[in-house]
């Protein structure tokens, strides 16, 4: 399963890229460097807790595509009731190893969302890393808590 997890936090980070040249370099000339500026605008939107937040943005997209998928998998007889419900784009370039993986996306989607909370991204040097954060997230009966945070409700 680790190959796997791995081609997905690959294509996630790939995503993330795409979509940062979408949204800040778009208008950019590809002859001149990204200017420091650009870099700080970045990697400030990657440090945002809302939906603003590129990584966020597509972290959801990949989350909401291999749940769709599996659902259709798992449920085709009713495929055009679940997109009435479920109005996520698909991520194509992901489709085909989706499928071959299939029974594996449940498992995928918590250690990819596992992955992505306790990640913090941003730009260096021109590349995109990805760091583990000091606060991590660990699980406790099936969900997520920060650990510094953690408070059992009474």
């Amino acid at each position: 399963m680790n190959n796997i997890l791995n081609y997905f936090l690959a294509k996630e980070e790939q995503l993330i890229l795409l979509e940062i040249q979408k949204n800040f370099l778009a208008d950019k000339d590809e002859i001149k460097p990204v200017s420091s500026e650009d870099i700080h605008l970045i990697n400030a939107n990657l440090l945002l807790t809302d939906e603003t937040n590129v990584a966020f943005k597509v972290h959801i997209q990949l989350i909401n595509s291999l749940i769709c998928a599996y659902v259709n998998a798992e449920f085709p007889n009713q495929v055009n009731e679940l997109k009435t419900v479920f109005q996520f784009e698909k991520i194509a370039s992901i489709e085909d190893f989706t499928q071959k993986h299939i029974s594996e996306v449940p498992a995928i989607v918590e250690e990819l969302h596992v992955a992505f909370l306790n990640s913090e991204f941003s730009i260096n040097n021109g590349k995109l890393t990805r760091k583990k954060i000091k606060t991590p997230f660990k699980r406790k009966r099936s969900s997520l808590y920060a650990e510094k945070n953690y408070k059992r409700n009474g």
